[in-house]
């Protein structure tokens, strides 16, 4: 059975570490494009412009629109499932 093409998307004001990741992320055999935005009101724009975004990375401290915001702005407008870091 084929593997799914995901879209990814990172989202960090960090401008050496955003492409990093992108490029990191986008080795995954799953990933069929990865979309970068700089803060959460860049991502609204990136995904009026791409659609559907199936896995996000999401800076916490960003300009304009910060990370927990963003996550607000998605569960309202886009179905959100979150990952949390385990505590074991």
């Amino acid at each position: 059975m084929a593997s799914p093409a995901l879209t990814l998307a990172v989202v960090d004001d960090h401008h050496l570490m955003r492409p990093g990741l992108a490029h990191t992320v986008g080795d995954w055999p799953h990933a069929r494009q990865v979309v970068e935005a700089e803060d959460g009101v860049d991502f609204e724009r990136v995904i009026a412009e791409v659609g559907h975004i199936h896995i996000a990375i999401i800076d916490r401290q960003m300009p304009k629109r910060d990370g927990f915001d963003t996550l607000r702005w998605m569960g309202r407008v886009i179905r959100v499932h979150f990952l949390r870091p385990c505590r074991g």
